[in-house]
């Protein structure tokens, strides 16, 4: 029932938007760039309370295999979520980065993001 009411509010959502004749590629960028933004915070908040002791027993933490496995995707989040806002802000600012360039400034970002909180879960 509740997959029926999502589905047909979002059916509704885009006749609404086709009747009115609203385009809408300046809500895809903008849901682009709230998903570059917090998709990687979030993957590290996720990896950081994890491996939390206060909140976690010991027992159910991360271990070494775990922590290896969310550093990745974390580090994989982040490129991908640079990518995006690389792009949008390419479609909204009219910059022109070479693509070449912008996977060593996201690669670059992913890896300190990632050392970063990796650094966090070592400290404690």
């Amino acid at each position: 029932a509740h997959f029926r009411l999502i589905w047909g509010g979002v059916m509704l959502f885009g006749l609404i938007f086709g009747l009115l004749g609203i385009k809408p590629v300046p809500v895809i960028l903008a849901a682009q760039v709230a998903n570059g933004m917090l998709l990687p915070f979030m993957a590290a908040l996720l990896l950081l309370a994890v491996n939390n002791p206060q909140l976690l027993p010991k027992a159910h933490c991360n271990g070494t295999l775990g922590n290896l496995s969310g550093g990745g995707v974390l580090w994989v989040c982040t490129l991908l979520g640079m990518q995006n806002l690389i792009k949008a802000a390419q479609t909204l600012f009219f910059w022109e980065i070479t693509p070449d360039m912008s996977w060593m400034l996201s690669a670059a970002i992913s890896s300190l993001l990632t050392i970063t909180v990796v650094w966090q879960i070592i400290r404690q």
